[in-house]
């Protein structure tokens, strides 16, 4: 087997672990810091957009009203944090 076909083996094995890992970091993100996993695979204004949504739901939280709402909602960005592609800029 030549060099290059060995390469080109270990690339397409590791390469899909090496995406889940940066998927399951940004997820890891998002969880800590709502927008954070958007931001780490390059989505600016989603992060900017899942931040500021999720501050003003959670600031509602402090009055007890809609309570529930808050925690899916950053469920939903932690789970786009881990399944959208990198982006491409």
């Amino acid at each position: 087997m030549e060099s290059t076909q060995v390469a080109a083996s270990i690339r397409i094995i590791a390469f899909p672990r090496f995406t889940v890992m940066k998927s399951l970091l940004a997820a890891v993100l998002s969880m800590c810091l709502p927008g954070l996993g958007q931001l780490y695979k390059g989505y600016f204004m989603q992060a900017v957009a899942w931040f500021l949504l999720l501050a003003v739901l959670y600031g509602l939280l402090y009055w007890f009203i809609f309570a529930l709402v808050p925690i899916v909602v950053h469920l939903l960005c932690i789970f786009q944090a881990y399944f959208m592609p990198p982006s491409r800029d």
